[in-house]
Formats: C-alpha cells, sequence, structure tokens
C-alpha cells in the first residue's frame, strides 16, 4: 500500500515537471548518463598510470596516460557541471508553481481556517516541504540512471577478481540503507516539531521592520519585550535541534563504523591478493577504486529507493492542505444569483452564532430587517457582538442557528463570489497594503475613470493628485524607497475609497 501511495505521488509531480518543465528533466537524464561513465574512467586510468611507471619502466607512457585521463576527466566533469547548471535555472521554477497553487488555495478557504493557528502552521509546513518534494523525481532520475550505468560497468570490471568483493559490499550498503531510513524518520521529526517555533521568531523579526511597531516601541518601551520573545522563540529552535542531534549522533557514529568496517575488509582483501601476486600494484589500486565506487552506487540506488517510499511523508503535507474543504463555495444552489448593483432585503431571522471551539454564544437569537437602500446603526458596548454581526452578513462565518435571509433566500444558497460582491467593508483595524494607491482602491481590476470617482467619493483624490507617482505611488517605504507614508485619516480614506 505505501508502495502504490509513493509512486502515485511521484507520478502527480512527475507530470507536473513533465507538463511545466520538460527541458529540465531531458538534462537530468543527460547528466545522469555522464555521471555513470564517469567511474570507469576513474577506476582504470589510475590502475594503467602506475602499471607504466613502476611495473614496465615506462614514465613517458605514464605522463601521456596520466594527461589523457586529466583532459578525459576534466571534459566529463565540464560538460556535466554546464548540463547541471542549465538544469538547475530550468528546475528551479518547479517548487515555485506548487507554492503558486498554496497561495491560490489559501485564498479561497473559508474565513475559519484562514483565522485559525493550526491552519496557519500547516500552510507554512506544506510550504517549506515544496521545496523537499519538487526536485526528487528529477533526483531520482539522475541517481538512478548514474547508479545503474556505474553498477553495470563495475560490477563486470570487478567479476574479474572475485564476486564475493561485490556480494559483501552489497550486504554492506543494505545495512547502510536501514540505518538511513531511522535517520531520516529522526530527521523529519525534529523539522515538524520547529516549525511553530520559527514561526514566532519570524513574526519578532517582522516586527522590527514595521511601521507600526517602530511607533510603539519608541513611544511605550516595547522593544525589550519583543527582543524577548525572539529570543524565547528563537532557543526554543535550536534546544529541539540539540534534541534532534544528540539523537542522530548514535545512529551517525553506527553509518561510520560500518563504512569503517567496509575499508577494512576490502583493503585486507586487496592486501591479501596482492601478496599471493594475484594483482598487480596498479590493478590493486583499480580494484579499490572500483570497489569503493560499486559500493556507493549501490547505497546511491538503496537510499533512491528509500528517497521514494519517504516522497509521501513530505508530499503528504502539502496534498492535505490542497484537500482542505472549502465548505461555504460548495453550499450554492443551482440557478440562484444575484447582481452585485442589486439593493436587496436583509433579514436576521432567530440568528445564533458561537466562534469554533469557543461554548459561549457570541450572538443569541437575533432578529432584524434591513429594507433596500436603508440605513442602520449596530451600537453596542465592547463585546457586545457588533462585529460579529457584521461578519456574518458577510459570511465569513456561517451562522450556528436560524438564518440570513436577502431577497427571501438564504444566503448559503447564493454563489459565494457573487454574494461578497455586494458588500463594501470598511474594518477598524483595515489594512493598507504596501502596493500602489491604485492597487488597495482597486487591486488588480480597476479603470482609472473608475479609481478616480472611488476617490473623490470618498475624499482622498486631492491628496492622491499631490503624491509623486499619483495613483502609482507605493504605500510605504519597506519595498520602496519612494514610497510613501499616508497620515491616520488619509489612510481611512483610502480604505474607504
Amino acid at each position: 500500500m505505501k508502495k502504490k501511495s509513493a509512486f502515485k505521488a511521484l507520478g502527480h509531480v512527475m507530470l507536473c515537471s513533465l507538463k511545466e518543465n520538460p527541458k529540465g528533466l531531458l538534462l537530468e537524464l543527460a547528466c545522469g548518463m555522464i555521471e555513470g561513465f564517469q567511474s570507469l574512467p576513474q577506476a582504470v586510468f589510475p590502475a594503467m598510470v602506475i602499471n607504466a611507471a613502476l611495473g614496465q619502466q615506462q614514465p613517458g607512457k605514464a605522463l601521456v596516460l596520466a594527461g589523457v585521463f586529466a583532459f578525459v576527466m576534466f571534459l566529463l566533469y565540464y560538460i556535466a557541471s554546464f548540463i547541471g547548471t542549465l538544469q538547475g535555472w530550468y528546475m528551479v521554477r518547479l517548487p515555485h508553481i506548487f507554492q503558486r497553487k498554496l497561495v491560490k488555495k489559501s485564498l479561497l478557504l473559508d474565513f475559519r481556517d484562514v483565522d485559525n493557528a493550526d491552519r496557519i502552521n500547516q500552510y507554512v509546513h506544506a510550504l517549506e516541504m515544496t521545496f523537499r518534494f519538487c526536485d526528487t523525481p528529477s533526483k531520482l532520475i539522475r541517481t538512478g540512471l548514474t547508479s545503474m550505468i556505474e553498477l553495470a560497468v563495475l560490477a563486470s570490471l570487478l567479476s574479474t577478481l572475485d564476486g564475493i568483493v561485490a556480494a559483501a559490499l552489497v550486504v554492506y550498503a543494505v545495512g547502510v540503507y536501514f540505518l538511513n531510513r531511522k535517520v531520516a524518520a529522526i530527521s523529519k521529526k525534529k523539522e515538524d516539531e520547529k516549525v511553530l517555533a520559527r514561526r514566532k521568531a519570524d513574526y519578532a523579526q517582522e516586527l522590527m521592520f514595521s511601521g507600526e511597531f517602530a511607533k510603539d516601541s519608541r513611544a511605550y518601551g516595547a522593544n525589550s519585550m519583543v527582543r524577548n520573545k525572539f529570543r524565547q522563540a528563537a532557543d526554543e529552535v535550536v534546544e529541539i535541534e540539540k534534541r534532534g542531534q544528540k539523537t542522530l549522533f548514535g545512529w551517525e557514529a553506527v553509518q561510520e563504523a560500518i563504512s569503517a568496517g567496509q575499508n577494512l575488509f576490502l583493503y585486507l582483501f586487496m592486501i591479501v591478493k596482492y601478496a599471493a601476486g594475484a594483482i598487480s600494484i596498479g590493478s590493486f589500486t583499480m580494484y579499490v577504486s572500483a570497489a569503493n565506487s560499486l559500493y556507493r552506487s549501490v547505497s546511491r540506488l538503496l537510499q533512491m529507493y528509500a528517497s521514494a517510499m519517504d516522497f509521501p511523508m513530505y508530499f503528504r503535507d502539502y496534498q492535505d492542505y490542497m484537500e482542505l474543504s472549502e465548505e461555504m463555495r460548495q453550499t450554492a444552489r443551482q440557478g440562484l444569483h444575484i447582481e452585485p448593483d442589486h439593493c436587496p432585503t436583509i433579514e436576521f431571522c432567530n440568528v445564533s452564532f458561537r466562534y469554533p471551539s469557543r461554548s459561549e454564544y457570541a450572538l443569541r437569537n437575533v432578529n432584524l430587517t434591513i429594507p433596500p437602500c436603508g440605513s442602520v446603526a449596530v451600537v453596542g458596548e465592547n463585546g457586545a457582538g457588533k462585529s460579529t454581526f457584521v461578519k456574518l452578513l458577510l459570511r465569513l462565518y456561517d451562522v450556528t442557528e436560524g438564518e440570513i435571509l436577502v431577497d427571501g433566500h438564504d444566503i448559503r444558497e447564493y454563489p459565494y463570489d457573487e454574494y461578497m460582491r455586494l458588500f463594501s467593508t470598511v474594518f477598524q483595524d483595515f489594512i493598507i497594503f504596501i502596493y500602489s494607491v491604485k492597487e488597495n482602491i482597486g487591486f488588480d481590476r480597476a479603470e482609472k475613470e473608475y479609481l478616480e470617482a472611488a476617490m473623490k467619493k470618498a475624499g482622498v483624490y486631492q491628496c492622491i493628485e499631490r503624491l509623486p507617482k499619483k495613483e502609482k505611488t507605493i504605500l510605504g517605504k519597506r519595498y520602496d524607497s519612494e514610497g510613501v507614508d499616508l497620515s491616520g485619516g488619509e489612510k481611512q480614506k483610502v480604505a474607504i475609497a
């Protein structure tokens, strides 16, 4: 079942990579072939040079062979490096394709999911995992091709000596494979534990460059608090890392012991063969080099298999997030529509609401009718439910009990995006984006006439006309030194516009 899940997930990413980046995969194949054949001259040429220099007493021939070896290896490495650079340019796009899908999904989620710490942690983790799983299929192709070519070439070479060497190296490689699986699981657990602590540290760092915080920190002396918050979060990350490293240390020590044992066995075997006169000193170096390369090839193949089996572990974080339901977009009744310029009758019918994970009601048994084009002021003490009332009207949340009707129909029956276009809302904690004036008012769809009309209605037109780039001026200096910081009242007018 796990194999099926792994190949299904790999297939999904592979198809996406093939669709968006076919040249990148072809370049991976080319790199794999070149790197696979590099092992042959690496093993054979040194033996030929040594035999010519020591065994046959032909220093001139040894120098020529050494020169040919250096040129061949330089050529192979240069071609592989050049193709690898090209491949890197193509493959860097793939994580961003999946990240764009995550961003799109986040913007479509119900408000209750966005306003949820667990969901934010899930998003951050999914975002980080895109860098891990996106290059896995291409690496598997490259590593698999390289290792299989090396395996075929080197096994053939070693078979001229003794098959027991190849068999012993495979046994060693299998042992290291199972250790690597354990190390990978420990590393994954460590990274999972660090997500929340890293988010806290990142938030504290963001505050340092926030204009609002810069004012408050100087007026109220909040610097030490934020500094301590950052230190606590950073210390938490370090502590998790230390615990993980302590656990990993023991397993990595065992890995090194197995590697040392493999080298000891290999050299003892070759020394015995050399002492018996079965091989020359040049062949000694050739077989040692070939055996080490074979060991690495088998290890890479096993690691490739482990990566393929672990792939769903990383891809699942992304997949689970993408599969979150958008419930508010699924309740619309077919054929029911509403025009954005229409002035409807709005009715709250015995509406009660409590926030997720809260036992007490924020609103209870609210009944109200707002006539077409009517005006209503909702007043009350702090915590009375005024903001909650607006959130329910805007369908940021669905009611717990009762219903809200627009022209006699439950608002859940209207297409979500059509219903949202009925409203133009300015919250008390509104946000000004560090984008242009035009993008703040009309986002990416405003015509110039519409934009000017909105600014004049909100009383901010003259203010914007005085700005150096008018409606193209960036509001804020975080990303643009020529950006402008508006006053609090001017920001309110922009938000209203």
